[in-house]
């Protein structure tokens, strides 16, 4: 009679534990998507105060963001310019590689990096960038990712320590104060 008692307390338990996981899971995926974005505003195309898409196209050497699931995560690299593949960044399997726009967001918006209206960006993040296209590296999400090598493209510092690295940390070296999206369609 024990084990037809204790059977489904110990299905609750795991439930429990299961619930109690995923609501942790939530919370650090919502604190590191804060982390990585939230130092500028971001000006989304439904946001009712502040709409307005970038002024043309985005700068050579600006960095380019796209929400992922739910905007819990998000996903950056570097705008090299001209057409077609015009965005290099590091994918979750370990390459970098240049993309079109639809190749880097699966047709979500795309926001930048602005000061005001316009788009801002180094040139020299773009020759990086391009420099490193090809490569293939230890993807982690947490030491090695899509944001360590945006940074890294602004800093010359590859991602060889234990750390999250932020595409915001270098927004001062561009003078940014907001993400604008972009209306590439």
């Amino acid at each position: 009679m024990l084990p037809i008692v204790i059977a489904p307390l110990a299905g609750l338990a795991t439930l429990w534990a299961t619930k109690k996981l995923i609501e942790l899971a939530d919370e650090v995926v919502s604190e590191f998507y804060e982390h990585v974005i939230s130092k500028y505003n971001i000006h989304r195309e439904d946001d009712w105060s502040n709409n307005d898409p970038i002024e043309g196209m985005p700068a050579v050497g600006s960095i380019v963001l796209c929400d992922l699931i739910g905007r819990k995560f998000a996903h950056s690299g570097i705008y090299i310019g001209g057409q077609g593949k015009n965005i290099i960044h590091l994918r979750k399997t370990g390459r970098i590689e240049p993309c079109d726009v639809q190749g880097f967001s699966d047709g979500k918006p795309i926001f930048v990096s602005c000061r005001g209206k316009k788009a801002v960006g180094d040139p020299e993040a773009a020759v990086y960038a391009k420099k490193h296209k090809g490569e293939k590296r230890d993807y982690d999400p947490l030491t090695n990712n899509c944001h360590g090598f945006t940074a890294e493209c602004f800093t010359k510092n590859e991602q060889d320590e234990i750390r999250i690295a932020n595409p915001s940390d270098v927004g001062e070296l561009l003078g940014m104060d907001c993400w604008r999206w972009w209306k590439y369609q």
